[in-house]
């Protein structure tokens, strides 16, 4: 250390050194180390996100099957036929939205899987990347942690899109069935299971919001 500098200004030129030493390791033509391996929590993170997207592609093709199979159900049900108004049309707008949005949801969960994997890479190739020991602040998140171990800003941005598609199209799923039901069945039996359902919903949701935030 330069005994004319201040720790404090000498601490601020070791993150500046730092900083351009990462840069310089993150540009086109640098090499990659075979042997470099995340750190196991970082590892972990990784496995689960893409266990979670195989699940949720699983899932989505399955909901836009099962919406073009209550489509086909309702093109061909004899009461509903040359029926119009607002219902018919929610159904029908239902119907196709949550098709698409699964079908998409589907598409963008293996295009995550593909960024996930190629994290470990990325950060194989950074000469200035950080090592497998140390310990996690407080209140870090799954995606800080992916963050500084090579996961680019575009990868966030596939998490968000991919989590838009799949909460629309399961919601745009449960309406179809919703509207069909309170097209084909009585007040009372439709008015119990819309109930039911929203309160599931919001008990899912609850239970998820509460135990990510540990409140409960």
């Amino acid at each position: 250390m330069d005994p004319r500098l201040s720790p404090r200004s000498q601490q601020e030129l070791d993150l500046e050194d730092e900083e351009l030493h990462r840069h310089q390791a993150t540009q086109p033509g640098s090499t990659v180390t075979i042997s470099y391996a995340a750190p196991a929590l970082v590892r972990s993170q990784i496995t689960s996100w893409t266990t979670l997207a195989w699940g949720d592609a699983i899932a989505t093709a399955l909901f836009a099957t099962n919406a073009a199979t209550v489509l086909g159900i309702v093109r061909s049900d004899d009461a509903l036929k040359g029926r119009h108004g607002r219902g018919m049309t929610l159904l029908i707008a239902a119907s196709y939205g949550a098709i698409l949005f699964n079908s998409i949801a589907a598409l963008a969960s293996l295009l995550v899987i593909d960024r996930l994997r190629g994290i470990e890479f990325y950060e194989a190739g950074n000469k200035a990347r950080r090592t497998g020991e140390g310990n996690v602040p407080k209140g870090f998140s799954s995606w800080d942690l992916l963050a500084d171990y090579g996961a680019r800003r575009h990868v966030r941005w596939m998490l968000i899109q991919w989590a838009i598609y799949s909460v629309t199209g399961a919601s745009l799923m449960l309406m179809q069935l919703i509207v069909y039901m309170w097209l084909s069945e009585g007040f009372a039996l439709s008015l119990t299971f819309t109930v039911l359902a929203g309160v599931a919903c919001v008990g899912l949701f609850f239970t998820h919001i509460t135990g990510k935030f540990g409140l409960c």
